[in-house]
């Protein structure tokens, strides 16, 4: 199984690449080939437009030679991968701890609004939507990679993303989110933790993976701050820590790719 990976920034992104045994090649700017693995990276930027351009350019990616970093002469598919993921930082719409872990295989795009003509919030108009949440991800494979994270000693809960193009940052703009799109958050368990979180980035990748390309998706976020007013220092406080913690959930993902993930 081929997986394409996601993550916003750098920062975030850090230990990933810095990690010799993925073998990365760089293979344009801020796109990034494992030699080692079935697996692709793209560091995205900001936002649901460059978070969709950036799937757009792993999912047309050629496939790549396994171990020797050289592209295949055979036309590709489109799209290139089995999955997609985002991995990242999120800020929370609860009391969620800081470092903390959630698997989203829910998302929203909270700031999508044509209500004016009769569409609910967080709805595309004219798509094949119902809700506004977005589920993405098949239940086997969201517990398969929470169950891989488990035996490498990684605690995930479950949690939904809900996406726009604004740095949420106030109490009061937290409980508008948590009142309008809080119903039926995910929680496969009853030990497992769930929350709401926000970010910039997921649902974007969500809405195409489920409504163009027809892969499964899901996101890995790291709790870096709890959408308040002092989210913005809390998030340049944490970040370099999130990064590590996210090599670790990256290698479990990898782990998975060759067995339980078919």
């Amino acid at each position: 199984m081929r997986i394409g990976v996601v993550i916003a920034v750098e920062r975030e992104a850090g230990a990933i690449l810095a990690d010799p045994s993925f073998a990365w090649i760089q293979a344009g700017e801020n796109l990034y080939r494992s030699k080692a693995y079935l697996l692709d990276l793209a560091l995205c930027g900001v936002g649901k437009a460059l978070a969709s351009y950036a799937l757009a350019r792993l999912a047309c990616l050629p496939p790549l030679a396994p171990h020797s970093g050289s592209v295949k002469s055979e036309p590709g598919v489109f799209p290139l991968h089995d999955l997609y993921c985002a991995l990242g930082t999120a800020g929370s719409l609860g009391n969620d701890a800081v470092g903390s872990m959630y698997l989203c295989r829910q998302a929203v795009e909270r700031d999508m609004d044509t209500s004016g003509i009769g569409t609910p919030v967080g709805i595309t108009a004219f798509e094949a939507m119902e809700d506004a949440v977005m589920e993405t991800c098949p239940l086997d494979l969201a517990l398969a990679v929470v169950e891989s994270c488990a035996k490498a000693g990684i605690k995930l809960g479950w949690g939904r993303l809900l996406s726009g193009d604004s740095f949420v940052s106030s109490p009061e703009a937290a409980q508008q989110l948590r009142n309008s799109f809080g119903h039926g958050v995910d929680a496969l368990s009853a030990e497992a933790p769930t929350a709401m979180l926000v970010d910039m980035e997921t649902a974007a990748l969500a809405k195409l993976c489920l409504l163009r390309i027809a892969r499964p998706f899901f996101s890995v976020r790291w709790v870096s701050d709890n959408a308040d007013h002092e989210a913005s220092g809390s998030w340049e406080a944490n970040v370099k820590r999130s990064s590590e913690d996210l090599l670790r959930v990256l290698k479990a993902i990898v782990g998975l790719s060759s067995g339980d993930l078919q």
